[in-house]
């Protein structure tokens, strides 16, 4: 009994520990499982990427049963190339293998209610040229079809 309590303790430790760290893997798979537990696999967003390529500005996002449908210039309503668009589940991929790159700095944000992450921002060692790149997210909701 003695060793499950302090197993417990150990297991409450890292988790806070984990949480009050907003850009380690353990928040980041913290916020996987929230997001997960939201069970949404239809829905749409506003995003925003910058990096050193000539991206399209905010874009309106909607993914239905978690693939990317469509993108749309949020300026001007005209349809862009899918590839600027990416699902929940490819956020928290490209975070993923970020971290594992020893050369990466990661700072990631995610939604206090759903999880999902609204700030992704990952920067290179100062001697790789044309690195980096940031990728906002924001007012996801829900696509209800019928």
């Amino acid at each position: 009994m003695h060793k499950i309590v302090r197993l417990a303790s150990v297991i409450v430790l890292a988790l806070s520990i984990g949480c009050s760290d907003s850009t380690g893997p353990v928040s980041l798979s913290l916020a996987r499982l929230r997001w997960e537990k939201q069970n949404l696999h239809n829905y749409a967003f506003n995003s925003l990427v910058s990096c050193f390529c000539n991206t399209p500005g905010y874009v309106h996002v909607t993914v239905l049963s978690d693939t990317v449908h469509s993108v749309f210039e949020v300026s001007t309503g005209a349809e862009v190339a899918k590839h600027w668009g990416y699902t929940v589940n490819d956020l928290f991929d490209y975070a993923a293998n970020a971290f594992a790159e020893k050369d990466r700095k990661v700072r990631i944000e995610f939604d206090p209610d759903l999880g999902y992450p609204r700030l992704l921002s990952i920067t290179c060692a100062p001697e790789i040229a044309d690195c980096g790149v940031a990728l906002q997210t924001s007012n996801l909701s829900e696509v209800v079809i019928d």
